[in-house]
């Protein structure tokens, strides 16, 4: 900073000595022209707040921040906590069947997570219901979760999870869901919880054959907030499969339906769009999920794959090599002769002790598997044939 002693500092020292003046000099217009241009971006400042673009950019990341605070609260029972209280309120936890279908039908169905049991029936839709052979997905969340629905054009719109209808568990109606109709040539590919999104470094983008995309978490923001993301697809062929929120140390895990899985760090994942698996040309992916570099509390992690015809394949993390270059083959799950023989993956990721697995089968009826069971089992109950799975942690 420029004082009034400091100048008259200056001048007493060229008065003393004329020589040491061109280095004074040179030194003030340095600052001089610093000083300048600081001036032209306070200007430039000054102007963007004139014009409200800059009022408007701030308004819209202060609407990002609220929104996310929102939802970190209403995940916490809808309490934020208290300086000096490190307690976090006890609620009753409820877990929500969330299924829909490419057409934009939404329904779920609600149960108390204390009265989940392995093998026990949590929801039934009637055969009738899909006899066009169009299954539905399901997604298992809990219930304070919000949901991102994606589009296959690269459309996304937000819903909380309370805002869908819940029907009668074991008399689930499609004629009570609610709808968020595609537009015009789109179909709905997705559904994922995004409730805690602030908390990530990365949105990572997966479509079915196997290509990826990492977003920074503040365009993630910027996306939601706009209502697009982008298809995230190279070939004319492919179609968004599905999203998964990162922080930078995480490992990233894709499963295909012929059985074969890849590992990624997250760090090497490009920005991008690029195939991180090369899959056979009838092959897709059925499984996206996420590996922490940290869990609170520790937690031993392993990795399930689960067939169409109720086979369990458990695989130690430590099986899971991390691939080293884009377009890798990935691990085989399962030999190629059962590949051959028709078997396929209907679904799975990486679980702790205290995971479940929600299945849904060909006859419409959906039940609970804790993941601790299936591995003693090697197998599971089989009324026709597995044809969705959703794995959370109760």
């Amino acid at each position: 900073m420029v004082t009034h002693d400091k100048i008259e500092e200056w001048i007493k020292e060229v008065e003393e000595r004329p020589s040491s003046a061109p280095v004074i000099i040179r030194y003030i217009a340095n600052r001089l022209s610093e000083l300048n241009q600081r001036n032209e971006e306070l200007l430039a400042d000054n102007i963007g707040l004139r014009s409200e673009k800059k009022v408007e950019d701030y308004e819209n990341r202060i609407a990002n921040l609220e929104y996310q605070v929102g939802l970190l609260k209403r995940q916490l029972g809808g309490q934020a906590l208290s300086e000096g209280n490190s307690s976090l309120p006890v609620m009753p936890m409820t877990i929500s069947l969330v299924f829909f279908t490419p057409k934009g039908k939404i329904i779920r169905a609600i149960m108390p997570a204390s009265e989940l049991e392995t093998g026990k029936a949590l929801a039934r839709f009637s055969p009738q219901a899909w006899a066009d052979g169009e299954f539905p997905q399901v997604l298992a969340v809990h219930s304070s979760e919000e949901l991102l629905l994606i589009y296959d054009t690269g459309r996304i719109i937000t819903v909380e999870v309370e805002d869908i209808p819940a029907g009668n568990p074991l008399e689930l109606d499609w004629e009570k869901a609610l709808l968020r109709e595609p537009k015009s040539g789109e179909g709905l590919s997705a559904i994922v919880p995004i409730g805690r999104m602030g908390l990530h470094d990365y949105a990572i983008q997966v479509s079915r054959r196997g290509f990826v995309k990492k977003i920074m978490e503040s365009s993630f923001e910027t996306f939601v907030a706009n209502r697009f993301i982008g298809a995230g697809l190279k070939a004319t062929a492919d179609k968004p499969y599905s999203l998964a929120l990162a922080n930078k140390e995480d490992r990233l895990v894709l499963l295909s339906q012929e059985g074969f899985a890849l590992s990624m760090e997250v760090s090497r994942l490009p920005f991008a769009i690029e195939g991180i698996l090369q899959l056979s040309p009838n092959d897709h992916i059925v499984s996206v999920g996420v590996v922490p570099n940290e869990i609170t509390p520790p937690a031993q992690i392993a990795l399930v794959g689960i067939t169409d015809n109720g086979k369990v394949i458990n695989r130690d993390l430590s099986w899971l090599e991390p691939a080293v270059s884009f377009r890798s083959r990935g691990q085989s799950l399962f030999s190629k002769e059962k590949r051959s023989s028709g078997v396929r993956l209907v679904g799975g990721g990486c679980v702790q002790d205290a995971s479940w697995a929600v299945m849904l089968d060909a006859q419409g009826q959906t039940s609970a598997h804790k993941v601790s069971d299936l591995f003693a089992a090697g197998t599971t109950s089989l009324p026709s044939r597995w044809v969705g799975l959703s794995i959370f942690l109760a």
